[in-house]
């Protein structure tokens, strides 16, 4: 576990001096987070781990200005407002600074005023309000309401980047997609080199016909009604309904939902899913009686994924009951 140590920084937009985490220093930038005044105080008391995604302020390093004890580091911000030597007595405060006190004793003293970094003025100006005065012949002591640290440790506990999250949702999706469009680009080079074979061996009676090359102006995703309606005919030829079976079980899936989901969402759009429910009920259609229903649960138990019938009908169910939530998802990416 990295130790815990605060390095005195001046801001050079501003040229205001603070104690900071260490480790929000990188190279000649610091990272300071637009937190509210007392989650922003608790943050740099407890030395809270760098998030990248925080803003970065231009700052400048003061010699010998590393400490690893924040009452200390506290107490040298005073002395580096006047030199940039910390090693060096402080002399009489040569500038009037205005302190508010909060609360004060005999035996427990609180920290000096904390400023914010550049372009933050507000928030530094009610920052300094939640100080009190430092006796400067000892290193002060850190003292924090209970209630309030116990509220904001807990808020702290989940802080995360929602940039980050919704980005990390975003490549995990389009890396699903890839790899579907991977699989059919390596099914029909496969074929491509199949159908090469034959023609340079002069073969070409035993060709291997696919759905693709069979029904060459039949697109997936469906997009409307009517392509809906064309394949529904199609599969109702028995012959015809194993061509895609065989096409669509080389999708694969780790498991019998997984397997669902990658090849419903290969072969309809969420705008049609919303169309459907298993059993037709609240005014949609019945899934279950489709053969593109018949066509999905054949093609696991090709591939092994299904071993119940049972279960991949509560697949299909459970997929097709989430395509509002995965329409929804797909227009705030958009928007974003």
């Amino acid at each position: 576990m990295e130790e815990k140590s605060w390095t005195i920084v001046s801001f050079i937009e501003d040229n205001s001096v603070e104690a900071v985490p260490s480790h929000w220093i990188q190279g000649g930038l610091c990272h300071w987070p637009s937190f509210a005044k007392d989650k922003l105080l608790y943050a740099i008391r407890k030395c809270e781990p760098l998030n990248t995604c925080w803003p970065t302020h231009r700052v400048k390093v003061f010699r010998n200005a590393t400490f690893d004890d924040y009452g200390k580091a506290r107490l040298k911000t005073i002395t580096a407002e006047e030199t940039s030597d910390l090693n060096t007595d402080r002399e009489e405060t040569k500038r009037k600074r205005i302190q508010k006190v909060l609360s004060s004793s005999e035996s427990d003293l609180s920290d000096t005023i904390l400023p914010s970094p550049p372009k933050q003025k507000k928030t530094r100006q009610d920052i300094k309000s939640s100080y009190s005065n430092v006796d400067e012949t000892q290193s002060s002591t850190v003292q924090i309401d209970v209630i309030q640290g116990e509220l904001i440790e807990k808020e702290n506990q989940n802080v995360a980047c929602t940039v980050c999250v919704e980005k990390d949702k975003y490549l995990k999706t389009l890396a699903e997609q890839v790899h579907i469009i991977r699989g059919v680009t390596v099914d029909i080079i496969a074929e491509v080199k199949e159908i090469k074979k034959q023609i340079n061996s002069g073969n070409t009676q035993e060709q291997k016909v696919t759905f693709a090359m069979k029904f060459p102006n039949t697109y997936f995703p469906i997009t409307s009604d009517e392509q809906f309606d064309s394949l529904e005919q199609l599969l109702n030829i028995e012959d015809d309904m194993q061509l895609l079976v065989e096409q669509i079980s080389k999708i694969g899936g780790t498991n019998i939902y997984n397997f669902v989901k990658r090849v419903l969402s290969t072969l309809i759009t969420n705008e049609m899913a919303l169309k459907y429910s298993w059993l037709g009920r609240k005014g949609k259609k019945a899934f279950s009686k489709l053969n593109m229903a018949k066509l999905v649960i054949d093609a696991g138990e090709r591939v092994g994924l299904v071993r119940n019938r049972s279960d991949a009908e509560v697949a299909i169910q459970t997929w097709l009951k989430r395509a509002s939530d995965r329409k929804s998802s797909s227009i705030n990416k958009k928007n974003a």
